[in-house]
């Protein structure tokens, strides 16, 4: 039915939590201030382009607008862990310059994401 949210479908972090049980967490971890910039929204390997080994632009701004650091940071990780192994993860941190990144605040956006990603 068009509006439910499929849990069979969230990522296996969550998978034994039923829709309710996880945007219960994500009230629980809602931060209480956000670091906004001008955000992607679904900033993820397929829409990144890379021409001779470097970046050359980005497409699909359809989510793009302000929002927090975090939310982009969340979509990129996952797509990155997911399409090369959660090893490459920390190649993309280190050429970001992110050094100490806030772990309740990535958790908070990626368990949000899995309410937009169905």
């Amino acid at each position: 039915e068009k509006g439910d949210i499929d849990a069979t479908q969230f990522d296996k972090r969550w998978s034994d939590k039923s829709p309710e049980e996880l945007f219960e967490e994500v009230v629980k971890i809602k931060p209480s201030e956000y670091d906004l910039v001008f955000s992607h929204g679904d900033y993820c390997l397929p829409n990144i382009l890379v021409e001779e080994n470097a970046l050359s632009g980005f497409v699909d701004w359809s989510w793009g607008g302000i929002n927090d650091r975090y939310f982009d940071f969340a979509a990129v990780m996952w797509s990155i862990g997911y399409n090369y192994g959660e090893e490459w993860v920390n190649y993309f941190l280190e050429d970001y310059g992110i050094e100490n990144i806030d772990l309740n605040r990535l958790k908070f956006f990626q368990m949000l994401n899995e309410f937009f990603q169905q």
